[in-house]
């Protein structure tokens, strides 16, 4: 604890990571956990580039209304997206996703501020953001790996891969992620990491590829306003369509279920 670990590096015994303070350590298994920037994904060869690399800003700001209880999503015509969650009726936790270049020579929360003055269906509901030191930043707002494991290594939650996040689901994947490769070492023993891991790389990528397909396909829906606004009409024309939609997109429903549920309630089989 409180030691920061500037680089790993394979030995006979597995890993060693080197300590910012020269201190090291040594084990046959590593677990990256370490966030959307990881160390462990870059170094150990898993991690992939980024095709497009926006940026998230988020801020607490006081409701102007009392807040609903439900997170919203509201969209631009630009591809950029805000939404909104409530924190108490009284406050809400406002984010944005964006390009980077939308934000030069701009404030990130005049750029905030901006984007709420600029919607009709926001300026009256939220307060504005005070200052730059209320303003919180992610970026890039996306992460990809080859495999979420390797010889010896394993990475868990943000580490192991995220696209723009649609509904809080960082932690349920993380969640996901730490009870399969947990429950995997401990059923295989000391003898069989090795296989544990293959496993687990391999249940990563077939239980969560179909999800990854749709939000890269709704990343590239949002910005094309008349396809976007046509799929809103799909998802309003029957309540049960747009129940099933965010039940897909909250991992309620694999995709396949989640998408025939959808069908479904669009020709009145299911509410």
């Amino acid at each position: 604890m409180g030691e920061k670990v500037t680089g790993i590096e394979r030995v006979e015994s597995g890993w060693r990571l080197r300590m910012e303070s020269g201190w090291g350590a040594e084990a046959p298994l590593l677990v990256g956990a370490d966030g959307r920037k990881s160390l462990v994904a870059r170094q150990s060869g898993l991690a992939l580039p980024v095709p497009r690399k926006r940026v998230a800003l988020h801020a607490d700001v006081a409701a102007l209304e009392e807040a609903p209880p439900f997170g919203e999503m509201h969209v631009f015509r630009d591809g950029s997206y805000v939404g909104l969650n409530n924190l108490s009726s009284r406050e809400v936790n406002v984010s944005t996703v964006c390009d980077p270049a939308a934000l030069r020579g701009v404030a990130p929360h005049e750029f905030l501020n901006r984007q709420l003055a600029s919607s009709p269906h926001l300026r009256d509901r939220v307060d504005r953001v005070a200052g730059p030191a209320k303003v919180g930043a992610t970026f890039p707002s996306s992460h990809a790996v080859r495999r979420a494991s390797g010889p010896g290594v394993a990475l868990v939650g943000d580490a192991g891969g995220f696209i723009d996040p649609l509904t809080g689901e960082g932690i349920y994947m993380a969640l996901w992620m730490a009870e399969a490769l947990a429950g995997r070492l401990v059923k295989a023993g000391p003898v069989g990491v090795a296989e544990a891991l293959a496993s687990y790389g391999a249940e990563r990528a077939r239980s969560h590829r179909g999800k990854q397909r749709l939000n890269l396909l709704f990343q590239r829906c949002i910005v094309r306003p008349s396809v976007a606004n046509g799929i809103l009409r799909v998802l309003a024309c029957r309540r049960g369509v747009g129940d099933a939609f965010v039940g897909l997109i909250g991992n309620q429903y694999r995709p396949a279920l989640g998408v025939a549920r959808m069908m479904g309630a669009f020709m009145g089989i299911w509410e």
